[in-house]
């Protein structure tokens, strides 16, 4: 996906045209591929077991992305062809999606995430990227709720008072 944005900025200054990017959108193309190289770099650190606090909190912040745009893809295709938008599991959604399904998307997200939160952090990129990413997908997923199962209604109110200490 570097190798994209890497091109895309290129292209950009090789090729100019009347409607290329102005000088802010090409900061935000080299801002993606800043992100972009400082992850990769965060995750072989992590892979390799020389990673600290800071690339373990990047390498997550990454992987939620790309766990995100998976599902998001599922969910898409299962749309498309009149299921419902589903996604059996978060974590195999990776391996049932194609390199360029996946990059297409977290490089959608993450180049809209720059664009809202370009003085953020790579890990505020990150989570805008996944939060941008859950707006967009067809998936509800439920919200807890602030109730137990049963009502307060149902509750015995004897109970509840039982609980509370006596005063003396």
């Amino acid at each position: 996906m570097a190798q994209r944005v890497t091109a895309e900025a290129e292209s950009q200054l090789v090729n100019p045209t009347p409607s290329s990017p102005a000088a802010e959108s090409l900061q935000e193309i080299v801002k993606q591929k800043a992100v972009l190289d400082q992850t990769v770099e965060a995750i072989d650190k992590e892979l390799s077991g020389h990673g600290g606090q800071e690339t373990k909190r990047l390498a997550i912040a990454a992987q939620q992305v790309v766990i995100q745009a998976a599902a998001n893809v599922i969910a898409d295709r299962n749309v498309s062809i009149g299921r419902a938008p589903v996604v059996p599991n978060k974590s195999t959604a990776v391996q049932r999606v194609s390199v360029s399904e996946l990059s297409d998307v977290t490089h959608d997200a993450i180049a809209e995430a720059v664009q809202i939160n370009s003085d953020g952090s790579k890990c505020d990129i990150f989570f805008t990227a996944t939060s941008l990413l859950k707006l967009k997908s067809p998936v509800v997923e439920p919200t807890p709720s602030l109730l137990p199962p049963r009502s307060i209604l149902s509750m015995s109110f004897a109970t509840n008072l039982s609980t509370l200490p006596e005063l003396t």
